[in-house]
């Protein structure tokens, strides 16, 4: 169906079609700017899988949050925090705050408040 048809189809109907063509580019923007966060996370979702800052079983670290990626998705990604609960963390966010990959240390430890520290080797 060509934009010609429309212009028929409007035309029988009595249409003004400076009105039709406005509703159909208003209609256009709402879709755009409705959609936007989803097609940055999707986008993000591939930053993420081509450059690989982490993998499913990594523990990471962003912000204040920090736990094991159970899953990479096109939206999200779920990470399991120590407590046991699940975090869904869209993954624009991922891409554009920074992210502490845990996993990849050479060195673990526990630093107390006092004077004692412990670290070992992984």
């Amino acid at each position: 169906m060509g934009i010609s048809h429309l212009l028929d189809i409007g035309q029988c109907i009595s249409c003004q079609y400076s009105a039709l063509i406005t509703g159909l580019g208003i209609g256009g923007v709402a879709i755009a700017l409705a959609g936007k966060e989803t097609v940055e996370n999707f986008f993000a979702s591939f930053t993420i899988l081509s450059d690989k800052p982490f993998q499913t079983g990594d523990v990471i670290k962003l912000g204040e949050t920090e736990g094991t990626v159970e899953r990479i998705g096109f939206r999200s990604t779920r990470l399991r925090n120590l407590d046991g609960s699940a975090t869904v963390i869209p993954n624009q966010n991922l891409v554009s705050q920074n992210v502490t990959n845990l996993s990849t240390r050479d060195t673990r430890g526990i630093e107390s408040s006092g004077q004692y520290k412990i670290w070992y080797y992984a």
